[in-house]
């Protein structure tokens, strides 16, 4: 059996979902095919935090197209819970939160100090506690608390977004795994799977860690570093479904957020869980990865006990793995390969890709239908490095150093 279409998308996460909504939107004729389920690898592992992290936040530089995207994932969301409200979306906001005077110089001020985004309230140590909810009231010196922010369920988001696509028309093959890219005189002509070719022109790259496996064949390589990522969520501890999204960045880049009366939470972390995956072949799921990553994060949310009380309650957990590629500029790599005229990527999430997938979305089917995107795109090509790196683990490095963390990847 062959299929046509006029765009192909190789991924079912938040990033292949997001374009193919704003691709049909703009009258083409788009195919997604997961070799899984929709949702099933990193995007089920997402913390679901819709924020304005391009306004201050971490190792992430300012950027007033990257905020543009972030209030565009934000309405889009909303929207989207309007008309399929199948998963929670709270618009609880952002507090941010400095447990010692020098966490606020490193972690706060930046944030305060960003001119992208108004509104946000500064906070003394009792406001902070007070506003927070399960915050201890020493453990604190003071926040900053940005009320836009929605909080949604990565996963359950996902799903609804694919949900609206079908009820449009849209096909989309579950456990239809691309295997090859079907080339000829330069061009893309379509995908191969093991249920028959899907023709098509435009073919796009939206499936993480997996699309450099497509283009290996081809010599061509994407500079990108998927690093293991890992989220905790524990059995119900009465937390208030009003508690805001509370991020630390002193603590290991801490953030911790309510889920089904309980708490859902993740921490920065090193050790072979976070570079288990780099310069091999990809697993085709991730399973029996490193456990180190889940003591560590054990260990880090015990230590934040002393600040958040509740993590050192709990008895059960549940937790999710994912594989979140990382950039050496931590942007993403968005746009057509040059080695494969209609050969398209949309990757390196850099850990945010439930914020930024609806606004890229957009732009990239702007791009790929003939108009004009919304947001410039050379910033994001996905040749821009030259040449420079040639490795995951060079990538890592440069991550690594961007954001502070040292020799991670030795």
């Amino acid at each position: 059996m062959t299929d046509v279409a006029d765009v192909v998308v190789v991924g079912g996460g938040v990033f292949g979902v997001s374009l193919a909504h704003h691709l049909h939107d703009q009258g083409a004729k788009v195919r997604i095919v997961e070799r899984d389920g929709i949702a099933q690898a990193t995007s089920t592992c997402g913390a679901g935090f819709v924020a304005y992290w391009a306004g201050g936040w971490g190792a992430q530089a300012e950027s007033a197209d990257m905020v543009a995207c972030e209030r565009y994932g934000l309405d889009f969301y909303t929207e989207l819970h309007e008309e399929f409200p199948v998963f929670p979306l709270r618009r609880n906001g952002s507090l941010y939160l400095a447990t010692r005077d020098g966490g606020w110089d490193q972690g706060m001020k930046p944030i305060v100090e960003s001119s992208l985004v108004p509104g946000r309230q500064i906070l003394d140590r009792n406001e902070a506690v007070e506003l927070g909810q399960i915050v201890r009231a020493d453990a604190v010196v003071g926040g900053v608390f940005d009320p836009d922010p929605v909080q949604v369920d990565a996963h359950g988001a996902v799903l609804a977004a694919a949900q609206r696509l079908r009820s449009r028309g849209v096909a989309i093959d579950e456990r239809r795994p691309a295997t090859r890219l079907i080339v000829s005189e330069g061009r893309v002509r379509g995908v191969e799977t093991p249920y028959g070719d899907i023709l098509a022109e435009t073919v796009v790259l939206a499936a993480g860690m997996w699309s450099n496996q497509l283009l290996a064949p081809h010599s061509v390589w994407l500079p990108y570093a998927p690093m293991g990522a890992l989220r905790i969520t524990t059995e119900p501890l009465a937390i208030p479904d009003t508690m805001p999204m509370l991020l630390i960045p002193d603590a290991s880049h801490a953030w911790v957020r309510e889920k089904n009366g309980g708490l859902l939470f993740g921490c920065a972390y090193n050790g072979q869980h976070r570079s288990a995956l780099l310069d091999v072949d990809p697993p085709d799921r991730l399973r029996e990865m490193p456990m180190d990553g889940l003591r560590e994060t054990q260990r880090l949310g015990a230590q934040l006990a002393s600040v958040l009380p509740p993590l050192g309650r709990y008895q059960d957990f549940t937790y999710t793995e994912g594989a979140p590629c990382f950039t050496p500029d931590l942007l993403p790599l968005i746009g057509e390969v040059p080695e494969i005229s209609g050969v398209y990527v949309f990757g390196g999430d850099n850990e945010s890709g439930i914020t930024h997938a609806p606004a890229l979305g957009r732009a990239l089917a702007q791009m790929i239908t003939g108009h004009e995107p919304f947001v410039p795109m050379e910033q994001f090509r996905p040749d821009r490095f030259n040449g420079q790196f040639t490795t995951a683990r060079e990538v890592a490095h440069s991550v690594a150093r961007s954001r502070g963390e040292g020799g991670v990847f030795q």
